[in-house]
């Protein structure tokens, strides 16, 4: 089968998914909706999907990562910023922690004594500007219909 082919088929794969998930949507649930086939097979489908989604995402976000941590190395600028999304670098740092059970052993003058200095890797935080609402359902039902359309 060629590529072409294979991205074809998973497309519509993708589709059915999205299909069979949306059946859920308003369903209102009960014992009897659960036990049934349909209900079945479409649960399967949109935990499935979101599977799927969730793995996608995880190799989007490593590229993500890297592509800003290689931005703050190269210019020293810790953040790229776009309409929707702040993605910030966060450097490697140490932080100092008590141990708390040796601190409740001692006597709070001991204090100094009983600190640690551990390392925090480095990581990236992701913020989702803020938008209306209802621009964020219209986005969402967009990307449905392109999927289902096949554009």
């Amino acid at each position: 089968m060629s590529e072409t082919t294979n991205k074809d088929l998973d497309k519509s794969l993708d589709i059915v998914k999205i299909s069979e998930a949306q059946q859920l949507d308003g369903v209102k649930i009960t014992a009897d909706i659960v036990k049934t086939k349909d209900f079945q097979t479409n649960y399967t489908s949109l935990v499935n999907l979101i599977d799927y989604l969730n793995s996608i995402k995880k190799s989007v976000d490593s590229g993500v990562k890297e592509l800003v941590k290689n931005n703050y190395t190269e210019t020293g600028d810790s953040s790229i910023t776009t309409d929707d999304y702040n993605f910030t670098y966060v450097p490697e740092s140490t932080r100092q922690t008590i141990d708390s059970k040796k601190f409740k052993q001692e006597h709070p003058e001991l204090y100094v004594k009983y600190t640690t200095t551990n390392r925090v890797s480095d990581s990236i935080r992701i913020t989702k500007v803020k938008k209306d609402e209802e621009d964020s359902k219209k986005s969402i039902d967009a990307v449905f219909s392109e999927v289902k359309s096949g554009e």
